[in-house]
């Protein structure tokens, strides 16, 4: 009989770890992974914007610029030879807050999923997917 007792008493504990295991994402969550899933990958900088003038990313970075947005919330960042983790983040306006040394905003003109607009201390930074 304690075998027995003993037996069903491990199949429920055993049970019920299986079950919360299981337990997966709350519906915001799964909400806000939806939102921002087209961030995902890397962008590369087109061109920049000053004081009323475009000209090519290349002209202004002397060489690259690159983000890498990853779903744990890192992004990488690359400008001319350096490097950088920052933190992003989806904001509930559907703008991109990107946190490291310095905090940049993001913008996605026409609500697009392929251009999006970094200001870099007031330089527009274009880039596309």
């Amino acid at each position: 009989m304690k075998k027995r007792v003993l037996s069903l008493l491990l199949v429920l504990v055993l049970s019920l770890t299986l079950l919360a295991a299981c337990g997966g994402q709350s519906a915001e969550e799964k909400e806000a992974a939806e939102k921002s899933e087209f961030l995902l990958g890397t962008w590369v900088a087109t061109t920049a914007e000053y004081n009323g003038t475009t000209v090519d990313a290349h002209d202004v970075f002397d060489g690259t610029f690159i983000l890498i947005f990853k779903d744990n919330g890192d992004c990488s960042m690359f400008v001319d030879t350096d490097q950088a983790i920052v933190k992003w983040v989806m904001n509930d306006d559907g703008t991109v807050t990107l946190t490291g040394d310095d905090t940049y905003a993001i913008t996605f003109p026409d609500d697009s999923q392929t251009t999006m607009v970094v200001d870099v201390h007031d330089v527009a930074v274009t880039m596309e997917k």
